[in-house]
């Protein structure tokens, strides 16, 4: 009695190939999009076959802890499905996806009904959430997503991944994120979250969560992903923002409590914070990778002026936005500078910096003077930088390279790579960093 219809892992990659193919060429072809049928997950096909069957799958509640929700489908079908499925779980431990059925992220009609639909679906889960294992909520609207602090907050020890997604961040729902006082700091050790594993956040729940449930977002043990917030463009003043969003990420856990979680921030903007004179920056604890993509101005002028992350030993920052004047990064073992955008001045940013591993990747401004420093500095005995990493790196001249590789102090330089585009090296330059075993990669004019 073989279902017909795909799977929903099948599914979910025929989708994910389908939106890859608009993605790359913007456009559709409708003898490609034609649409699947939608994947009717086991069992809910045979528990209408008869009677008999519907008895035995009853007797079987742990065949119905895997629920599947589209929102684009037929409602009142979709509804009647999911409350199938709680009754017939009983009290078992579910696995939640509430997805879509077939749409292209350029298709906004659908977003008129998605509120209602999403709203629909959470009424009747918000009672079940303390049962479950994973949730994995993806929309087109932030709006649509269910809130952390109103939502969620029944949330248990069950839970062990938390995943909210949505593409458009278009609009902010301010009652649900400053109707109310803040919430209270809880300590960890009395958090109900003691299992949660994976937290993703996108769109307004990022700051939903910061600021009204930020014991979600430091009960996460092994990864955080916080994205796709852009309070400026909804015009939210930093103080009702920033504060709340670094003590979220910076509030340490219970010493007796011992994890190193990876920390991602992803097209997060707020505006610049003006906290004036702080007793103590914001310590960011318990992190073993950090890594900071596509932030604007505003927020790295938070992050680098008020936070210490050098407990972090990987720190990667991509597509950001370095404003002027802010903070030296200052320890880390790894760091990890690629395609930084606003010129920085990296000879101000690593004045200070105390890692082993450096790797600074699609910079068009001149490295020469950053090459000196770092061989001054480790000559001084002030930095410990052993292996130094130039990917797509045009504007650096190989005398500058040949001072940092000569600088055997407190170490000798372990490796020393030029990949993708460099400056022309002469045979007889070629020997001579060879020689010393130190340069590695490639070396193209």
């Amino acid at each position: 009695m073989a279902d017909p219809r795909p799977s929903y892992a099948t599914w979910k990659q025929y989708i994910k190939r389908l939106e890859d193919k608009e993605d790359k060429y913007e456009r559709r072809y409708p003898h490609e999009c034609k649409k699947p049928p939608p994947p009717l997950h086991y069992p809910h096909h045979l528990a209408g076959v008869c009677e008999h069957f519907h008895d035995i799958l009853l007797d079987s509640p742990r065949l119905w802890t895997t629920i599947v929700v589209f929102l684009d489908f037929e409602l009142i079908e979709t509804i009647s499905d999911l409350k199938m499925s709680l009754r017939f779980s009983q009290d078992f431990p579910l696995d939640v996806s509430v997805d879509h059925w077939l749409k292209s992220i350029r298709d906004r009609g659908f977003c008129d009904d998605e509120n209602i639909a999403s709203r629909a679906v959470i009424k009747i889960l918000r009672l079940h959430f303390h049962r479950c294992r994973t949730i994995e909520y993806s929309a087109v609207l932030g709006t649509s997503l269910p809130s952390p602090s109103r939502d969620l907050s029944a949330l248990s020890s069950t839970l062990e991944s938390l995943i909210l997604k949505c593409k458009f961040d278009d609009e902010h729902p301010n009652g649900i994120l400053f109707g109310e006082d803040p919430a209270p700091i809880l300590d960890l050790a009395s958090s109900p979250l003691m299992n949660l594993e994976d937290l993703y956040l996108s769109g307004y729940t990022v700051m939903d969560a910061c600021r009204n449930a930020p014991q979600l977002v430091q009960a996460a043990q092994a990864t955080l992903i916080l994205r796709d917030y852009q309070a400026t463009r909804s015009g939210e003043p930093a103080k009702q923002i920033v504060p709340h969003l670094l003590k979220a990420l910076t509030h340490a856990p219970p010493r007796h409590i011992f994890w190193s979680r990876d920390v991602v921030l992803y097209d997060i903007d707020v505006s610049h914070w003006q906290a004036g004179m702080l007793y103590k920056p914001f310590c960011m604890q318990g992190v073993a990778t950090l890594t900071l993509t596509g932030l604007e101005g505003g927020t790295m002028s938070n992050l680098l002026d008020y936070v210490d992350f050098s407990d972090a030993s990987l720190l990667t920052v991509t597509r950001c936005h370095i404003p002027e004047g802010v903070r030296r990064f200052g320890y880390g073992e790894q760091l990890h500078l690629d395609d930084l955008r606003g010129w920085p001045d990296l000879v101000d940013l690593l004045e200070e910096w105390n890692g082993l591993h450096l790797s600074i990747m699609r910079h068009a401004g001149p490295l020469d003077l950053i090459l000196r420093l770092l061989a001054k500095r480790r000559k001084a005995g002030k930095c410990s930088m052993n292996e130094l990493l130039l990917d797509d790196c045009t504007n650096f001249s190989v005398r500058a390279m040949k001072r940092l590789c000569k600088s055997r102090r407190p170490t000798d330089m372990d490796n020393v790579a030029v990949c993708g585009i460099g400056p022309v090296i002469s045979t007889e330059e070629r020997c001579w960093f060879e020689s010393v075993d130190v340069m590695d990669g490639t070396h193209d004019g």
